[in-house]
């Protein structure tokens, strides 16, 4: 060697042993390729001529980007990000064409070379070559590892030869050697990055590629199998070896990691017993802990199990998995966990049937082993995730039934599990074909854990959780689908209430059931899932204090219990809502509207006043609790269910107040609601609406008339609608006054004016025949309520409504309607095939109109003392198919008119 290449420097060496000592924190850390000796350098380079600044200026670019890829503040993806910037920088700059004779070019490709193996593969690729050499790699770990073995491989190849073409310069160039000298980068071109790490990464980089499959790139072409080829690289990797295991270069350190690699390079060639005895045994012995002692004892229980011992390699693993030093690392304890789980699965390989399937079973034990250690703490679900990924990705997709089953219940769920949450995910990210197969794979998989005895209860609801998740994902508008899922999933919850898995089941199931039940609750098998489910989390005593059971709690209630008529037991479920859930005011709102309902159908006195006394103080509240949502713009997403709790709750302290008598107290409640929604039509119109109820039942008709004016300028789409339902309030109060009460007389009249006030403002906005029927509705309602047949009938001649409408179900009604008010024989024969036809041509769910119509019918009977017989009868045939008989008023009326038939009959 060269007399002026001898020089070294201490403190430069000194580092560069600890550098291949602790490659990792060589990967973290790195000299700078743009340090200041090396600017010095790049500047007379300049100088010449010979060269621009662009190799000053991008190296110090790497720089910056190296540095940003160690930033712990970034995300692991934004480190990744900012590190193959700088890779794609510094090959960028080795490929430059005017860079070709560049003195420090075979630098750079060593320090790619090093970027590669080692801060990409071990370092971002979370030890890619240990797990490609003795574990089971992930798809990104393989692909890694396969894309770089070989570029990193090419790019020391030829750095080693322009190392000897650099050499060769500097024997001509006395110019370029002094300035090299005077840098002081004698020392690190060639002893740190020839010397030692060209020769280092090389022979890793040699070893790495025979671990490479037969139909690699790197394998093809060539007159060489890819066998031969291999033999070459081990051969190659010896040779880059030998200074480091002869103790020549970088002392003890450096010779155990030499030695450690050497015996693996060894091993993958056949030679075991060598490798262990010379190589593999030292290097385990080695004091210091790294990863090279780590591969050390991994391929040294591998090459006691070549040598026909098995059973000691298993104990070897086992026993290095307990060491600390490899519990400290989670991929360390992943890595032997591999390691003894492929052994093992030799082990069953060579083993008969009968002993197979157990050894199987104890194959993957390693890992459960490993997820179940509670040191591994909020460590556990990540590793988990990345187990079962590994265990998906390495079973075939035409894996048969035989070989899935061949695997242990808990193995099967795992997949099961990692291809459900890749199936979603692959739906999220818009791949529907991807996403499709991962579910019916997860589907696949979960569907052969169904025998509970066999595999235990946790691995059954872990799979049939799986099953219905997946189930429902792969077909989400399939009401079968959605059904089995939720079926399925209360099954689990139901048998297996006690296992972390049931509280999602039952949330999956009653989250499915009640977007059902929403919307599809007629449809076979919808309400009874639904019933089913919900009585599992309520009733069960298991999910009581649950997530789910917050969640459903509201639709519950009104499904159950508001729906049905239960009042009380809805707003004591309302009541129990927690003020910190998103659904409180929701549930607030609610327990309004069911002490409302349950208000208006109780009449025991002080049963009456209780509820009363808790309405009245349920809206006051909510409409306390609902107007700072309103005026808070951080929660403008819930402001319109805020404003419709808010209304609904001023309205029913409305109505309280005013069946107490209080109407003042009542006006006063709503005073100001019409400008409060301004900007929410709908509930202005509800508010101006209770408005002219209210005036109306206070005898301030004209007040009520004048807001019905009003009415009609501000909402005029909506005035007909909001004055038929004021007449059908005021029929009701009719019906409860009886027809000799002179109030009743005097609501009748009201209504009439009401009406024609409507209908006159209707037609000088100048509308059509059509536009117009829904006004002209409304009067003849009004005229029927003024028991005024006679100007109901004029009416329906002169507006020509039976001649344009002669078949509008409404026209027809109140045709017929009129001619029963009459009374006489010839009017009534004329209204029975009338009310015929309304009863035969409509159809369920049937409309009030129906049973009006029915009720009218009937007292065509009664008054023609025609056939009365058939009244009661005709009301028991109805209360058959429909018990409620339309519900209120009607079930009574019709009940009524039964007894008097049946009076009339004694």
């Amino acid at each position: 060697m060269k007399a002026w290449m001898t020089r070294r420097g201490a403190a430069m060496l000194c580092g560069l042993l600890l550098v291949l000592a602790s490659p990792g924190a060589y990967a973290q850390a790195g000299p700078s390729l743009a340090d200041p000796a090396v600017q010095k350098f790049l500047t007379y380079l300049e100088s010449t001529g010979e060269f621009d600044g662009t190799a000053s200026t991008v190296l110090k670019q790497i720089d910056t980007l190296r540095a940003a890829a160690r930033d712990s503040k970034l995300s692991g993806q934004e480190r990744l990000t900012q590190f193959n910037e700088a890779r794609k920088l510094l090959r960028g700059l080795i490929d430059n064409p005017e860079m070709e004779k560049h003195p420090l070019r075979p630098v750079w490709r060593t320090e790619l070379a090093e970027m590669l193996l080692v801060t990409h593969l071990q370092g971002f690729r979370r030890s890619a070559p240990g797990f490609v050499e003795f574990g089971v790699p992930t798809a990104n770990q393989r692909k890694a590892f396969e894309q770089d073995v070989p570029i990193a491989l090419a790019m020391l190849i030829q750095a080693s030869q322009e190392f000897r073409d650099l050499e060769a310069r500097l024997d001509r160039d006395t110019a370029l050697r002094e300035q090299i000298e005077t840098s002081l980068l004698n020392s690190l071109v060639f002893d740190q990055y020839r010397d030692q790490k060209n020769a280092w990464f090389a022979a890793n980089a040699a070893y790495f590629a025979t671990l490479l499959g037969d139909e690699h790139s790197f394998f093809l072409g060539g007159n060489m199998t890819a066998d031969k080829k291999r033999a070459e690289m081990r051969g190659v990797a010896m040779s880059m070896l030998r200074p480091f295991l002869d103790g020549d270069i970088g002392g003890d350190a450096l010779q155990a990691r030499a030695q450690s690699l050497a015996g693996r390079v060894l091993l993958s060639g056949g030679e075991a017993d060598r490798a262990e005895a010379e190589y593999l045994a030292p290097a385990v012995a080695n004091p210091a802990w790294n990863s090279d002692r780590l591969a050390a004892s991994i391929a040294r229980a591998s090459a006691i199990e070549q040598q026909g011992k098995p059973d000691v390699a298993e104990v070897r693993l086992a026993e290095l998995s307990k060491r600390s030093a490899v519990r400290e690392r989670l991929d360390d304890r992943l890595l032997v966990a591999d390691a003894l789980h492929l052994l093992r699965l030799r082990k069953a390989e060579q083993a008969q049937d009968a002993e197979r399937d157990a050894l199987i079973t104890q194959a993957y034990a390693a890992y459960f082993e490993l997820l179940n250690d509670p040191a591994l703490g909020n460590g556990a679900s990540a590793l988990r995730n990345l187990i079962y990924d590994r265990w998906a990705s390495s079973i075939p997709a035409e894996a048969d039934a035989q070989t899935i089953q061949s695997l242990p219940g808990a193995v099967r769920v795992a997949v099961a599990d990692i291809s459900r949450r890749r199936g979603l995910l692959w739906l999220q990210r818009g791949e529907e074909e991807a996403g499709r197969t991962s579910l019916q794979r997860a589907i696949d998989f979960a569907q052969t854990v169904d025998d509970r005895d066999a595999v235990g209860d946790e691995v059954w609801a872990d799979g049939r959780y799986n099953l219905a998740y997946a189930t429902y994902a792969l077909n989400p508008k399939k009401l079968s689908s959605l059904l089995s899922a939720a079926e399925v999933s209360t099954s689990v919850a139901e048998q297996t209430p006690t296992l972390p898995v049931a509280t999602d089941a039952i949330d999956l199931a009653t989250r499915l059931l009640e977007s059902l039940h929403r919307n599809y609750a007629d449809q076979p098998g919808v309400t009874p899932a639904f019933e089913r489910a919900m009585g599992v989390l309520y009733d069960s005593g298991h999910f009581d204090t649950t997530k789910p059971a917050d969640d459903r709690l509201v639709y519950y209630a009104y499904a159950m219990f508001q729906s049905r008529g239960d009042y009380e037991q809805a707003a004591e479920l309302y009541n129990q809502q927690l003020r910190t859930h998103p659904n409180y005011l929701q549930a607030q709102a609610q327990r309004v509207s069911a002490l409302t309902q349950w208000y208006e159908q109780t009449r025991e006195g002080s049963k009456r006043n209780r509820i009363e006394s808790d309405l009245l103080d349920a809206a006051r509240r909510v409409s306390a609790q609902a107007r700072p949502v309103l005026a808070d713009p951080a929660q403008s997403a819930k402001a319109d269910g805020a404003a419709r709790t808010l209304a609904n709750a001023k309205l029913a302290e409305a109505q309280v107040l005013a069946t107490r008598g209080d109407l003042d107290g009542a006006l006063e409640s709503i005073a100001g609601f019409e400008s409060e929604f301004a900007d929410r039509p709908g509930l202005a119109q509800l508010g101006l609406e209770r408005r002219i109820l209210l005036l109306v039942e206070a005898d301030r008709l004209d007040q009520a008339q004048e807001a019905a004016g009003t009415m009609m300028g501000r909402y005029p789409d909506a005035a007909a609608g909001v004055i038929n339902n004021v007449l059908n309030d005021m029929e009701r109060q009719i019906e409860q006054l009886g027809d000799e009460s002179p109030d009743s007389a005097k609501l009748a009249e009201a209504a009439a004016a009401m009406a024609k006030l409507l209908a006159d403002w209707a037609q000088g906005q100048g509308y059509e025949a059509r536009q117009m029927l829904p006004y002209r509705l409304v009067v003849l309602k009004s005229l029927r309520i003024a028991n005024r047949p006679d100007e109901a009938l004029a009416y329906l001649r002169d507006t020509n409504l039976e001649a344009e409408f002669g078949n509008n179900v409404d026209v027809l009604f109140e045709k017929a309607r009129a001619l029963v008010s009459k009374g006489d024989p010839a009017s009534l024969r004329e209204a029975t095939p009338i009310l015929n036809r309304i009863i035969g041509g409509l159809t369920e769910p049937y409309p009030d109109t129906y049973w009006r119509s029915w009720i009218a019918r009937l007292e065509v009977n009664l008054k023609l003392g025609e056939r009365v017989a058939d009244v009661p009868r005709r009301v028991r045939q109805l209360e058959q198919t429909h018990p409620e008989l339309g519900g209120e008023p009607f079930k009574s009326q019709l009940k009524e008119l039964a007894i008097e038939a049946q009076r009339r009959g004694l």
